[in-house]
């Protein structure tokens, strides 16, 4: 449905930036082969591997795509909004998966200093933190790991990144404070739980939007007509 509401409003920033989500957590999904015993008891017309980043939709498989898809997505979106801090998030994320360290670090610095939404800032440190490790800077790694805690105390994934980080500078009593902390975390939902899965609920809200067409809450984008 996002990519029918492209062909109707090709430079709606939003939707760029719906699609482009979908297509980094179609891009970035993990898989791993299943334990031997387990594999047994698979039937001939099972999957052969299971997903530990993602979920296949109960449609059916998911479309082929990859980063560059993403990339060229979130860039555009960002010209045609250059305030749109998620798609510069994102597209900090996307270059450092696809080895591109030095350009994603000030996309990601950025949302980190500009973001008024905590969530948005945990992603934008934990995302600078691994980048900082990538180019070796492990000082700078725990500072961003740090800063990520400040802002989600109880977001696991910082916690966990922030230990990792510190045990490899040497300091190991605050490593293990760190993941004292991860492990006696409450229930609180990480934000990167929600960011793998492309934030469904903001998408949601813009394909409502997209049904609704011009006479409903938003007539950014005009209407067409719903899948069948």
């Amino acid at each position: 449905m996002l990519s029918a509401g492209r062909r109707h409003t090709e430079d709606d920033a939003e939707l760029l930036l719906a699609l482009g989500a979908v297509n980094e957590t179609i891009a970035a999904l993990r898989t791993y082969e299943l334990p031997e015993e387990r594999r047994r008891q698979l039937g001939p017309r099972d999957e052969p591997q299971f997903m530990i980043e993602g979920e296949l939709g109960e449609s059916g498989r998911l479309p082929r795509t990859d980063l560059a898809d993403a990339q060229a997505l979130y860039a555009k979106a960002l010209r045609q909004d250059p305030g749109l801090l998620e798609a510069r998030l994102r597209l900090g994320r996307v270059l450092l998966l696809r080895g591109r360290p030095r350009e994603a670090l000030p996309e990601l610095e950025r949302v980190g200093r500009e973001s008024p939404r905590p969530a948005q800032c945990y992603m934008a440190r934990l995302f600078e933190g691994r980048t900082r490790e990538r180019l070796g800077d492990l000082q700078g790694a725990a500072a961003a790991f740090a800063a990520a805690v400040e802002r989600v105390p109880r977001g696991e994934s910082a916690l966990v990144a922030l230990g990792r980080a510190l045990d490899r500078l040497g300091e190991g009593t605050r490593a293990q404070e760190a993941f004292e902390s991860a492990l006696q975390a409450e229930a609180q939902r990480d934000p990167w739980m929600d960011y793998i899965k492309g934030q469904p609920d903001r998408i949601d809200t813009l394909l409502e939007e997209l049904r609704a067409g011009p006479t409903g809450p938003s007539s950014r984008s005009p209407a067409f007509p719903p899948p069948s």
